[in-house]
């Protein structure tokens, strides 16, 4: 990336839109830098669409490549502004540019070109994960199967094979396991539920294999990878073997049935925040797979005390932004899901003392990244079964504190 900047206007002026927008966000509210920051970003962010137009405009089959980074660097640009439906636009726009070129990267041997199209497809992930009520994601399975990199699973040899096989696996169990791509896929009941049980078990299959030969590489060579990348891919084998364990729909209380999941999920974070902080807690991650989005998921839907304030110090711990998830944005929000299921309780010893009426059911979120809130849609289920919208508001500091 670095490299290319350079070499292309158009790259060279969005990382540095990207960048300073990024040190933007960390200032404090009242920072005399931020107006500063803010142009800065705004003005090189124009600079990067106007090269990218005349780079477009003029661009051969070998100019590709930087098309489609100057994609990836919008995509984290409008991710990190909290412009969903820039970030969407910049997404489809390089999904479509995989498609168009799909011989020349399916066919290359070339690892830069090969990366190039893996982190567009991670960026996918929390795209899914996080939905904002401004433009929520709408890519079916359909849609990723239209711009899949080409992947032999799991037939892979180093980190990056492992990464990319794990990330195409998530990719097909978040869009086959909704309720929206079963409905794509059947016209009946029955067709419905071989739909779901035939993506499932595929998945658990690739998943099964996945893990085999990734801790068998990990295993035989010391210098496979870093714990830090080990511990992130490990975050989310486990995040999946949870979902094809519970489902991605049903009761609240489906979760109580694997602690274990939840409390290997935390325990590896806080492996790897402890890294990160050596490290000099490094703030910024382009990549769509980190820590946040899975210990998110442990905050808010395990409902162990314990278990889930271990969470919620994982989110605290740090300030770190990956790809459209912020530690601070996502430990405020994490709070209040604690605060609203556990109001009015004396004790909660378990995750049985939180019945299933009490239990947020679903979460729809309008963010304001200019003024670091977010208004919360808490859908709830009464004991009568009816449901019911609950509002909240939450904000957040530049950097997460624990109180």
């Amino acid at each position: 990336m670095l490299q290319a900047s350079h070499q292309e206007p158009a790259i060279k002026h969005a990382v540095l839109a990207l960048s300073s927008l990024h040190q933007l966000s960390e200032l404090p509210d009242d920072s005399e830098l931020k107006q500063q920051h803010k142009a800065y970003a705004e003005k090189q962010h124009q600079k990067a669409l106007q090269q990218a137009q005349a780079l477009v405009a003029a661009a051969k089959p070998e100019d590709i490549d930087r098309v489609l980074l100057v994609c990836i660097i919008f995509v984290c640009y409008e991710g990190v502004r909290g412009d969903y439906a820039a970030m969407h636009v910049h997404i489809h726009n390089g999904r479509q540019i995989v498609f168009d070129n799909r011989e020349r990267y399916n066919s290359s041997k070339r690892s830069d070109r090969s990366e190039i199209v893996q982190a567009l497809s991670r960026l996918d992930i929390p795209a899914l994960t996080f939905q904002d009520t401004s433009c929520p994601t709408r890519l079916t399975l359909g849609d990723y199967l239209h711009s899949r990199p080409f992947l032999a699973l799991p037939e892979f040899e180093d980190m990056f094979g492992a990464r990319a096989a794990l990330v195409d696996i998530l990719h097909q169990f978040l869009l086959a396991d909704s309720a929206v791509e079963y409905a794509a896929h059947a016209s009946d009941e029955g067709g419905v539920a071989t739909f779901n049980a035939h993506a499932k078990a595929t998945c658990a299959s690739q998943f099964e294999q996945w893990q085999r030969k990734f801790e068998l590489l990990v295993g035989s060579d010391p210098k496979f990878a870093s714990a830090s990348h080990i511990n992130i891919l490990r975050i989310w084998h486990t995040t999946a073997a949870l979902y094809l364990e519970v489902g991605i729909i049903g009761k609240q209380s489906r979760f109580d049935v694997v602690p274990h999941r939840f409390i290997k999920i935390v325990s590896l974070a806080e492996e790897l925040i402890s890294e990160l902080g050596k490290a000099g807690g490094l703030s910024f991650s382009v990549d769509g797979l980190g820590y946040l989005d899975p210990v998110f998921l442990v905050a808010t839907r395990c409902r162990e005390p314990g278990i889930r304030r271990r969470a919620l110090g994982v989110l605290l711990a740090l300030p770190r932004q990956e790809s459209l998830w912020q530690s601070a944005a996502a430990a405020a929000v994490a709070s209040k899901w604690i605060a609203v299921e556990e109001e009015g309780l004396v004790d909660v010893a378990q995750a049985s003392d939180i019945h299933e009426h009490r239990r947020i059911q679903a979460l729809d979120t309008c963010v304001d990244i200019e003024t670091r809130s977010a208004v919360l849609y808490l859908t709830m289920c009464h004991i009568t079964g009816e449901s019911s919208c609950r509002v909240e508001k939450v904000q957040w500091s530049h950097r997460p504190r624990l109180d």
